[in-house]
């Protein structure tokens, strides 16, 4: 699987962020040459990133992706056969309290990725990781299509729509200047990602984690919402499969917006998300609490239809929603033990996934 990636020279924005973590260790572990460019982990919680330490990539480069002179000589001097955009301002909360900070970095620093793999002799394949929350959310039950308007009321949700403008201006008409040998490039909108090593703040598992750790309770904002919760090894996989993909003979079929997401039947609201995960993890109590914030305005429901992905890109879930409850508590279990454990579940639970998608 994937036998593409091995000597490519990848290059990775985020790489030190949660789900950039799991994805440089498995493009390392297929023989891959990655570098990565972030900002520096959180010195004040654990990182997955922190963990794994220097087998995650070949070279680390902690900078700002808003310094386009700097972007633009680490691309250059890397000349990437792929360049995977996870780098942002993540968080919904956070985006309430800096939205300059969210807009500059989600906005103008995609800019400056794009606008410098331009001036690249050779023009590599690009995935550029947006969000589920790209779309306007007419708050419905309908899963939404990668046709459907884009929005975005908060800060977060905004800017990452906005992101997709600024790709689709490159993929349309900036690359296109180059002739027929310009970047191929693909933006991915993937749903609410679980699993192990994620220690964000506000988001429900790591908030659990820190909440059975400390022995008070796990407040749960919106406990109806509904939300298409995915293995962080989906997304990943779902990157990887693009990636091959731009860099075929054909990838001019597979430029445009994708939806990673899991089965509609999959889809469960946060309070499910929850209990399951109590029943999941071992000698853990975990207290849960549930009330609204009215500070925090967020849509009841948000699912994506992910056919185009199954029908075009041949891709599709391999776990169920309670697969990935089971394995993300499998990892904290394994780092309640110690850290060491939670790095040898990294690596075991890709190894297990790879054979669950060759098997099938």
């Amino acid at each position: 699987m994937f036998e593409i990636y091995k000597n490519k020279n990848i290059l990775v924005t985020g790489h030190s962020g949660f789900k950039g973590s799991w994805l440089c260790a498995w493009l390392t572990s297929l023989g891959a040459n990655v570098r990565g460019i972030s900002l520096e982990p959180s010195q004040t919680q654990p990182s997955l990133f922190k963990l794994i330490g220097d087998e995650i990539c070949q070279d680390s480069f902690f900078a700002d992706i808003r310094d386009y002179p700097l972007m633009e000589k680490l691309i250059a001097d890397f000349k990437p056969d792929c360049v995977m955009h996870l780098a942002a301002q993540a968080l919904v909360r956070e985006s309430y309290a800096n939205p300059l900070d969210t807009f500059s970095t989600n906005v103008m620093g995609t800019a400056n990725i794009l606008e410098a793999c331009r001036h690249l002799e050779k023009p590599p394949a690009i995935v550029c990781v947006t969000t589920d929350k790209v779309y306007h959310n007419a708050d419905w039950a309908w899963p939404y299509r990668e046709t459907d308007p884009l929005g975005g009321k908060d800060p977060y949700s905004s800017s990452k729509a906005a992101a997709e403008l600024v790709a689709g201006a490159y993929r349309d008409t900036m690359y296109k200047l180059k002739g027929d040998h310009g970047p191929t490039l693909a933006t991915v909108r993937g749903g609410n990602v679980i699993g192990g090593g994620d220690w964000a703040e506000d988001r429900i598992i790591p908030d659990a984690v820190r909440a059975a750790q400390s022995g008070t309770a796990l407040s749960i904002r919106n406990p109806d919402a509904v939300r298409p919760w995915q293995h962080v090894l989906e997304l990943c996989h779902g990157y990887m499969a693009l990636g091959e993909k731009l860099l075929s003979a054909d990838a001019t079929n597979f430029v445009g917006a994708w939806n990673f997401g899991p089965s509609p039947m999959e889809v469960v609201p946060v309070h499910e998300l929850v209990a399951t995960l109590k029943k999941s993890w071992t000698d853990v109590d975990l207290e849960v609490e549930f009330g609204a914030d009215p500070s925090m305005p967020e849509a009841r429901y948000l699912t994506l239809d992910i056919s185009k992905s199954i029908r075009d890109l041949r891709w599709g879930p391999a776990l169920t929603v309670w697969e990935s409850i089971q394995l993300t508590a499998d990892w904290y279990n394994a780092y309640f033990e110690s850290p060491e454990q939670a790095v040898k579940m990294t690596y075991a639970q890709i190894e297990a996934y790879t054979k669950k998608r060759t098997v099938a």
